[in-house]
């Protein structure tokens, strides 16, 4: 009775007040008493989990109540009990639903973390409440934070983007360019990260949305790569089926400005058809005559 007194009152601005830290600092000493600490665990996480708990963690009072309530790992180095555990991620979770955040040594510290206990993927899920969450979080945990919440992130801070390594990119489905929705976050993360990245982010994006604006984000990205990133980037198949309508457009704008003048490109790309794979830094040259063939690799 006296804790859903303490949640009604948390429910309005009237009794977000030192009665409502009171009444729960009255509960807490209640359910500590030997008579209740069997069922201490199971009470308090009914506590935490109910909704309106949510109101009452806008007190910092009630935080640093319940924070000192909860128990902690009787050494350095062990691990809590599965329960106490759970009321952590509770209690943090509802921190950063308030506003409260905190460091990642301070969330490390009160769970025990280390490599061999680390978040789980459960525990991820439930603390990205907000971006300074996510952020902490790819800190502590990257190979499930990353996917879960790396797009996110970039959509609020493209320039985030330059805080994660070319695999780390590659684990945000999001910028594969399958939906459109995310092209306009795309577009921003290529001019933010290193060329490589750059170049194969552009290749999707254009081949997904066969928009000139998108050949424009290629364009820059293949001429800042370095050469040997370029041999290694065939055009032709990369964007096989767009050849027939933006072909001239590759030459001109992707190709020739990278390509040197002893290699010029006399051909139009349209006879793609006739192409092979060179390793050369230039794609195409013309041989003269139809026996030759038309268009043949470099030497």
């Amino acid at each position: 009775m006296g804790m859903t007194r303490v949640l009604e009152v948390g429910k309005t601005d009237e009794g977000l007040s030192v009665a409502s830290v009171v009444m729960l600092r009255v509960v807490l000493d209640v359910l500590a008493r030997d008579r209740f600490r069997a069922d201490f665990n199971a009470l308090l996480t009914a506590i935490l989990m109910k909704p309106q708990t949510e109101a009452l963690f806008k007190l910092e009072a009630v935080r640093s109540l319940v924070r000192e309530r909860i128990p902690r790992a009787e050494e350095d180095g062990a691990r809590l009990p599965a329960i106490v555990r759970a009321h952590w991620i509770s209690f943090f979770r509802l921190c950063w639903v308030a506003g409260a955040h905190f460091e990642a040594a301070e969330l490390s510290s009160a769970l025990g973390l280390d490599s061999k206990n680390p978040l789980t993927k459960a525990e991820v899920l439930i603390l990205g409440v907000d971006l300074p969450a996510d952020k902490l979080l790819v800190r502590l945990a990257p190979t499930l934070a990353i996917p879960a919440f790396g797009f996110k992130i970039l959509e609020e801070e493209p320039e985030f983007a330059k805080a994660l390594s070319a695999e780390q990119l590659f684990q945000i489905t999001e910028l594969s360019a399958q939906k459109d929705v995310h092209w306009p976050t795309i577009r921003k993360v290529v001019a933010e990260v290193e060329p490589t990245s750059s170049l194969r982010l552009a290749l999707s994006l254009f081949k997904a949305s066969h928009e000139t604006r998108d050949l424009d984000l290629v364009s820059k990205a293949y001429r800042s790569v370095d050469e040997f990133t370029r041999k290694q980037t065939w055009l032709p198949l990369e964007l096989d089926r767009l050849l027939k309508k933006f072909g001239d457009q590759i030459q001109r704008d992707v190709i020739d400005p990278v390509v040197a003048p002893d290699h010029a490109i006399c051909q139009e790309i349209s006879r793609v058809t006739r192409l092979t794979r060179t390793p050369s830094t230039s794609s195409w040259v013309v041989v003269e005559g139809e026996a030759a063939g038309g268009l043949q690799p470099l030497a």
